[in-house]
């Protein structure tokens, strides 16, 4: 295992994600200058013959319509982008 007796991860002086947070605060509309800006996903898929061929490629498409079709299209401004790449 990797938890020391007092519960706490014996590598994390070494793992900044455990060590360091961040915190988005919301501004309220008086302290904002324009509006916010609309939300931008860019979805990375890898399709390579064996990510084809093993059906992983058409889950993960029909997994990021289904996130489209239900929550990121709920704002109309939202982008939506797509980069392919082939390892061979």
């Amino acid at each position: 295992s990797t938890l020391g007796l007092d519960g706490l991860r014996y590598d994390h002086k070494d793992r900044p994600e455990l060590n360091h947070s961040v915190v988005d605060f919301v501004a309220s509309p008086e302290f904002m200058n324009r509006p916010p800006q609309a939300p931008i996903y860019v979805f990375v898929i890898d399709v390579c013959y064996t990510a084809v061929a093993s059906g992983m490629v058409k889950a993960t498409c029909n997994a990021i319509f289904q996130a489209i079709k239900t929550k990121l299209s709920k704002n109309e401004r939202t982008k939506v982008g797509f980069i392919t790449f082939d390892s061979a």
